[in-house]
Formats: C-alpha cells, structure tokens, sequence
C-alpha cells in the first residue's frame, strides 16, 4: 500500500549525448532500458489505446514502411565509438524517445499483417513515417498508464484514510501490464545465446534429430548473423562519414543471404539454412491474432524475416532469446519427450546456479540438492546450499515463464504466475533456511553421505528463476510474503542472468557475500526496474543508502559500467574489463591484501571485518592503506610494534598492530589493547590484526563483540590512554609521516597508551 508522504529519491548519471564521428565503429548493443521511465506529462486526455493502436497498424501497412523500422532500429540499437567503447559512447541508448524492444516488435508485428512491402520510399515519407510512429508509440504507452494515474489520483484525493482502505493500484492487473511490457531487459543478450547451448545439451540428441542442428551450432550462427550486421552498419556509417541521417537504404544493414552467414559462421550452408528456417517467419502468415500490443506476435517469437532469396534481422537480440527460449517449446509437442524435456529444464537451472556460486565459493563449500533429514523423514531439499565461514547461502531454483494471460494484465494470473515462479521458492528457501539452526536435522548429499553440520549465524535466502521474468523486481516488491526471521535475510528474488553478473563481477566470496548482505538490508529502500541497474550501482558506487530517504529509485544508466564490462568479458567488445569502483577501488593497497587473507582463511571475526572494509569509502581505503603500509615501513626501520587505531561507524573500531613479535605474544598484546581501547571508544564491536613487517599480509586477526558495559578493572587499566582514536576517519596524515620522535627508552612510558612502562609493554 502506497500513501501518505514519501521522501523519493530519483538518481542517475549525467547524461551527455553524440552523434557518432566518421571513424567510430558501429555496434548493436542490447542496451537495458526501462521505457516506464519516461515522463507521461500530457496536456490532452489520453486517447484510448485500441484507437491508437488501430492508427498504428493503418500507419505501419504503409507502402515502404519496412524502411523506417530499419531506421530506428538503427538508431535506436547502435552506437559509435572509436577505440573503445565509453559510458558516454552508450548514453544515447537511455533517451526517452527511444522505442523499447516490445515497442519496435510491435511496429513489425504490424508490418508483417500487411503484404510485406520492401518499397523504399522517399527519404522524407520515411521521417514522417519514423515521427508519426514515435508519437503513436507515445500515445499508446500515455494511454496504457491513463487508468494508473486515475487510480492514484482518486487514491490521493480521499485522504490518508481513504489511502489505507482503498486498493493498491501499483499491485493492480493493468499497473503490471505496464510494467511488464515495458520492462527493461533483465539479461544481456550475449547470455541467452551463450546458455542456449547448456541449457539444452542434455537434449541435443532431440535436437539434432528433429532440427538437423545442434543448439552449439545454432549459437555459433546466431553470433555470425549479429557480426554480419555490425559491420554492415560500421560500412554503412563509414560511406555516409558518421553521419547516421545520411546512410542510404539502412534495411540493407539488416539484409543478409545464408551464404554469407555460413562463411562466417564457418558452418555447412545447409546447417546455417536450417537454423535460419527454424526462426524465420512463416511464408502466408499475417500475424491476425496480434490485436494488442501485449497479444501473442508471431514476429517476436520467429524474428528471421524473407525478402526474397535473403533474409532480415532487426535485432539480434530477439534472434538470441528466441534461441534460448524456442527449443523447449519444440520438445513439448513430442508428448513422448515431454517429461524428459521438463526434467532437463529443471535440472539445468539447479546445475547452472552451483557452478556459478561454485566459481567464487569453491566447489567444497557449493553444494547441490541437499536434503534436510528428520529422522528417517526429509522435511526439506535445498538446491543449492553454500556454507562459508559462519554464512550460508540458501538457493531455490524455479523454471516458470509469466503466461501470456498475465502479461496483458489479468490480475488473478500474475499472482498464480509468480506464486509458481517465485513464492513457492521463497516458502522453500525460508523453511530449509531456518532447519540449518536445528540440530536435530541432518545434511545429507545426493550420494547418501552425511554432511557435517554448519555452525551457521545468518542465512541469504535466493529464488531463482531461469527465463527473463518481466518486471520481475516490481512483482517481487509488491507479492513475495514472508514472515522475517531472526537470522534469516529478506530473500533475494533474481533470475540466472543476475547470478550470473554477479558471479563475474563479484567472483571473491567476501565481496559476493558483502553485495547480498546490502542488498538483502535494503530490500524495502532501494528500486530499480531490475536487479543489474542496481548491482552496477554497486560496482560503481558502493550500496550504501541514506537512512534519510525511504526510497531510492535508480535509473537504468547505472547499468552500463557493468554492461560494457560483460560485452568485454563475453563478447570481445573493445571497452574497459572492469567497472570502475569498488573492484578498482582496492587494487594494489594494503586493505586489498588483507581481504585476499581473510578469504584464504575464512575466520568468522575476520569476515566481519571484511565487510566492514568493504563498506569504506575511497578516501578511507587509500588513507588506511598508506596507515598501514607506513607502520609497516617503520617496524621494518627500528624492529619494533607499531599501530594505529580507527574508529569506524555504528560503534565499531578497528586496530593495527604492525609487530615482528613471536605469533603468541603478538596475540596476547593485540587482545590486551583491543579490549582496553573497546573500552575507552565505549564501542560494541572492535576488530585487531596484526600485520607481518615484511610482507604487509595479515597474520593475526581478532574480533572483539559485546556490548559496552562500565568495568572498574578496565577503567583503571585505561586511565592513561587517550580517550579518542588516534587516528581520525579524515585525517591519517600523521600516519603516512617519517617518524621523528627519538626511540622509546626501556622506562618511558609505551607509546601504546596502556599507562605502563615500554619494557614492561611493548618492547
């Protein structure tokens, strides 16, 4: 329910927008957009949406009109860029003029009803074509939102009692079907074509014998009719010199034989027809059940299109999910194959997760379809568990689609849809997460092997789905239920496009763990029109949200660090391998090695302080690194300890022992002055490690957690400390400072603060 008043904070980047320059390279990028962004302010009533969408179609059977779909597919999918792709090079992807990917299959879907007409015409009839389509695009998505607003104005008007009593409009059929049908794409498209292969390599057999193509092959043309049309367009743009309103004829970017496509596939020409065949539109097919924009359209789900001998592709990416996608369809009209076919989809999600968690867990600590025994009794199964140090990870794996009744609003079917997809998985996860804290229960593998019991603190629940879900982070803010349990985080709804992201980006379990434990937290406070904006937020910026807000809306532009990244790593784009930030942010400092150390040796204190690491900003990192690499410099000078102490947020401090002491007598002194300056800080919590001289590598930690409480032991052993740190969050300069002070004599007091001789103390 959404009433009374709220503090919203919306944030995104600068936005700087460019026209391509004559050298730069073209590139069709599978930007992820949430076109519900755009501002519906509208001076007239909103038509209604059948009328507009009658005027579209009249429009869209226009004679020639296949050349103005070209050109906004051009416009509106490629970027230019020279050596290297930039944020501000893909900027122009997140205009609001740019139509949506179900927005511009809407405009072939009807085409396609018509007689299909490759007419060019004139380069005016074809702007007027582009503007008019914009327009009407706009007027069918003000006129779709009309009834939402409406509802939140008549909520608003009554009152805040009226607000409590009256339905939530945001969780209403007609608010999802505006969500979901211009929800941002929740995957990159280099995934579906990658994981098509995996997902379906336990039924290639089917395949090949029923397709005469193996899904790795059908990849591997899929990639090749992208290539092919990427530089087509780079060829294009370089004969008009850069300038994208001067290239002639841009359908024929998109026009392409299979011949060509198996040269570069380096396929058999055969292969490559078949696979093309497999998607192409269907030759006396006029598209007639498609009379709305959310009705099934035949030219999204078989988007390879004839004109003539040769074939057209608008988008690459339609071609790669259909990859993903289409195959399992094909084995359910084998009723004999069916069930095998439904088992190997299942399986695949549960197997795609381990081996993602296990990349940055381990195998070891990644375990697959566990059982949770009572007795002789299962009481539950977790598809994939994950244990390190006193941290689980509960995962369960769904493989459920949003049906097309519920992508066109019917209210009843979205909640049965996501009570299948995604509620089942979080009553699963919820129930296997609190049994990990019974100690009647026993873990057992698939093999029959007795797992030893984990001495667990806190679990992350996660429900995972297998396709892109639309508008999936919406439906989970407004229908997962569940009741919070002490040491059990919100669970975390995503699909495996996220996980996968995740694993890439965040491949070190400190900072895969430290993301989860933000996230989890800000469940309620941070929103995104899916879960990648956010996580590259994260990267970029570090998740931290102020308590003064109680919502923060991030726009969909603080995805593309982390997706020109992935285009890297995945599809060979020339653009930087990692996103500036958080995983930049500890490259060649001390706290960098520190975190490595923890992660070797997962000691639940130790991992704490991990996380509270992590959550330091950048001018905390590089201080405290050059604190410590200072007192380091120092021990290696006069062999002697040295430290310093920081007192962090929420009542939490942290102490540096640089000592060349024997392993033992570092440990106790570390305990002895953690403990007194816990006190004198009056701090809940308090971390120390002792770092080597030579290396810099931590060789002891310790964890410090009770509550503060007045002790006349302790306030005597403190009486001569200072009562601050000393050294402040902001000022670590004295620390990064030669040592000039003259050496400590055997009688002095220690320069430690524990009141007593140097001899007798750290000496």
């Amino acid at each position: 329910m959404l009433f009374g008043i709220f503090f919203v904070v919306i944030v995104c980047r600068k936005q700087q927008f460019e026209e391509p320059a004559v050298s730069k390279k073209i590139s069709s990028i599978p930007t992820i957009v949430e076109q519900s962004d755009r501002l519906l302010v509208s001076r007239r009533a909103p038509r209604a949406e059948d009328d507009v969408f009658a005027d579209l179609a009249v429009l869209c059977r226009s004679p020639g009109f296949v050349h103005a779909i070209a050109h906004m597919c051009m416009a509106d999918n490629m970027i230019g860029y020279l050596d290297e792709a930039t944020p501000e090079d893909m900027l122009k992807l997140y205009t609001p003029s740019r139509l949506a990917r179900n927005e511009m299959n809407v405009l072939i879907g009807l085409w396609v009803k018509g007689a299909m007409d490759f007419t060019e015409p004139s380069s005016e009839i074809i702007e007027a074509y582009v503007r008019r389509s914009r327009e009407l695009s706009e007027e069918i998505h003000e006129a779709m939102n009309a009834p939402i607003m409406a509802s939140m104005r008549e909520l608003f008007a009554g009152g805040s009692e009226s607000a409590t009593r009256a339905p939530d409009p945001i969780s209403s059929g007609v608010s999802m079907r505006e969500a979901i049908f211009y929800s941002g794409e929740s995957a990159f498209a280099f995934q579906y074509r990658d994981f098509a292969p995996v997902r379906y390599g336990a039924d290639d057999d089917w395949i090949v014998k029923n397709m005469e193509f193996s899904m790795k092959e059908a990849a591997i043309i899929a990639r090749a009719v992208a290539r092919t049309i990427d530089e087509q367009a780079s060829a294009a743009n370089a004969r008009a010199r850069g300038d994208f309103e001067k290239i002639e004829s841009p359908l024929d970017i998109f026009t392409f034989s299979a011949a060509d496509i198996a040269m570069t596939a380096k396929v058999p020409a055969e292969v490559c027809e078949q696979v093309l065949r497999a998607f192409s539109y269907p030759v006396g097919d006029f598209n007639e059940q498609f009379v709305k924009v959310d009705s099934r359209n035949t030219a999204a789900i078989m988007p390879v299109l004839r004109r003539g001998e040769r074939y057209v592709v608008f988008n690459s990416v339609d071609l790669y999910e259909v990859l993903y996608q289409a195959p399992y369809f094909w084995m359910l009209g084998d009723k004999a194959y069916r069930p095998t076919a439904a088992d190997n989809r299942g399986k695949f999600t549960e197997e795609f997760a381990q081996e993602r968690l296990a990349s940055v867990f381990g195998v070891p600590r990644t375990l697959l379809n566990v059982k949770l025994m009572r007795s002789t009794v299962v009481a539950g199964e977790i598809d994939v568990l994950v244990v390190f140090s006193k941290l689980a990870i509960v995962l369960q794996a769904k493989s459920k689609q949003l049906t097309a009744a519920a992508r066109q609003g019917n209210e009843k079917q979205i909640e049965v849809d996501f009570a299948a997809a995604v509620q089942d998985a979080c009553d699963q996860g919820m129930d296997c997460a609190q049994m990990l804290f019974d100690s009647s229960i026993k873990l057992v593998a698939p093999d029959g092997r007795t797992i030893e019991q984990p001495n667990i603190e806190k679990v992350f629940v996660v429900c995972l789905v297998a396709d892109h879900y639309p508008a999936l982070a919406a439906q989970a803010r407004q229908f997962l239920k569940f009741d919070p349990v002490a040491r059990v985080a919100p669970p975390l709804v995503m699909d495996v496009f996220l996980l996968d992201a995740m694993a890439e980006m965040l491949s070190s379990p400190l900072h895969f763990l430290s993301y989860l434990d933000r996230r989890c937290a800000y469940a309620d406070q941070v929103m995104a029109s899916h879960e990648l904006n956010i996580l590259g937020f994260h990267l970029a910026h570090n998740l931290w949200m102020s308590e003064e807000a109680n919502l923060f809306h991030l726009w969909d532009d603080f995805g593309i660090d982390l997706e020109l990244s992935m285009l890297a790593r995945r599809d060979g784009l020339a653009a930087p391998w990692t996103p500036p930030g958080l995983l930049t942010l500890f490259d060649q400092t001390a706290f960098g090695k520190l975190l490595k150390s923890i992660e070797r040796h997962p000691d639940p204190g130790m991992v704490e302080l991990g996380f509270a690491i992590l959550g330091m900003n950048g001018y905390s990192v590089k201080q405290g690194s050059a604190a410590i690499d200072e007192i380091s410099r120092l021990s290696r000078l006069d062999g002697l300890p040295h430290d310093f102490t920081v007192q962090m947020q929420n009542g939490i401090g942290l102490t540096f022992h640089c000592s060349p002491r024997p392993e033992r007598a570092a440990r106790d002194h570390l305990l002895d002055h953690c403990a007194r300056r816990k006190y004198v800080q009056r701090a809940s919590r308090w971390f120390g490690v002792v770092v080597d001289p030579a290396s810099g590598n931590m060789r002891i930690g310790v964890m410090l957690d009770f509550p503060w409480t007045k002790d006349d032991s302790l306030e005597v052993a403190t009486v001569h400390m200072v009562r601050k740190s000393n050294v402040s969050r902001n000022d670590l300069r004295a620390l990064t400072l030669p040592r000039t002070q003259p050496k400590v004599g055997r009688n002095d007091p220690c320069p430690c603060g524990s009141g007593k001789k140097y001899k007798r103390c750290c000496s």
